[in-house]
């Protein structure tokens, strides 16, 4: 599989886990704590996506 298409296969799977996350724990959460979460999935996001980049200029 070439890189480019192994990059956005795997941004697409962080975005997808991230939202069905988001999905399934925003009904249980109350309104400040789901803010708090947004932000916790945005660096995880952002913390995944570096590695995947990090990981092209290595090699």
């Amino acid at each position: 599989m070439k890189l480019e298409l192994q990059k956005s296969f795997n941004v697409l799977l962080i975005v997808i886990a991230l939202g069905a996350i988001y999905y399934f724990i925003a009904p249980h959460v109350a309104g400040l704590l789901k803010i708090a979460i947004i932000v916790l999935f945005i660096v995880i996001a952002l913390y995944s996506l570096s590695t995947i980049f990090k990981r092209e200029y290595d090699e």
